[in-house]
């Protein structure tokens, strides 16, 4: 194994080490290499075949695991905020109740269709 192997973090899914084919472990930590195969070694295996030890592996399947989950989060957070643009704009189309300062007031556009239930309902009847 070389060690141009992308870490890309700790799994429980798979138990079992690709290297030793140890089976009971908690968990395994997830590689892939320069062609895109992904492989799942036990921090001890992968400690060896990297020739790190097993604390940086450690590490750096955690560093992996919380870039993996804030890229994760990010998608999350834009999908919400895209969502949220639709719901005003559709609002918006429906009643044009703005604050002193120009802005949207959701509130009031809300209570003007009937309330939060209702308001939703005819959204996702529009949509």
């Amino acid at each position: 194994m070389n060690t141009a192997m992308k870490f890309l973090g700790n799994t429980d899914e798979v138990n079992t080490c690709d290297c030793c084919g140890r089976s009971d472990l908690k968990s395994t930590v997830a590689l892939e290499d320069e062609a895109g195969e992904v492989v799942y070694y036990g921090v001890v295996c992968a400690a060896k075949a990297l020739k790190m030890s097993a604390v940086e592996v450690k590490g750096s399947a955690r560093k992996a695991d919380q870039e993996r989950i804030a890229r994760e989060r990010a998608a999350q957070e834009k999908v919400a905020r895209e969502e949220d643009a639709r719901w005003q704009a559709f609002l918006d189309s429906q009643v044009a109740i703005r604050d002193f300062d120009g802005r949207s007031n959701r509130f009031a556009q809300i209570q003007a269709l009937g309330g939060a239930a209702a308001a939703k309902a005819l959204y996702k009847a529009v949509r």
